[in-house]
């Protein structure tokens, strides 16, 4: 979600909707466009956040090296050289399913805060 201020009368959203996206990159898209209440904020009006990691092992895809971590590079940067095998970076889905539990459930992360969050 982002905003912006627009002054003056639209002729409609799903035309301006079409007007941004021919200015943008292919992987950058307005999917819709809304009117937002006075005062919305799209930073500081935030209810919540969702963050995806998708974590790979193996021989690292070139077409997916913007969009996963892989454990193959990572073992190979801290030992400096390359695993004898594959399996030696395997991942160990159910020791990180265990681990994954303890962020489960609510938790305060105002100490992460944006300091400049009016109050």
């Amino acid at each position: 979600v982002v905003h912006f201020d627009v002054y003056g009368s639209r002729d409609s959203l799903e035309s301006d909707s079409l007007y941004y996206n021919s200015f943008l990159p292919q992987d950058v898209r307005v999917l819709g466009l809304s009117y937002a209440d006075e005062g919305f904020d799209s930073h500081f009006s935030s209810c919540g956040k969702t963050y995806i990691y998708k974590f790979a092992a193996g021989l690292p895809d070139p077409t997916q090296a913007k969009y996963r971590w892989w454990v193959y590079d990572r073992w190979c940067e801290r030992s400096r050289g390359k695993p004898s095998r594959l399996s030696d970076v395997a991942l160990d889905v159910g020791l990180m399913q265990e681990a994954a539990e303890l962020l489960l459930g609510r938790h305060d992360f105002s100490a992460f805060m944006d300091s400049k969050r009016p109050p």
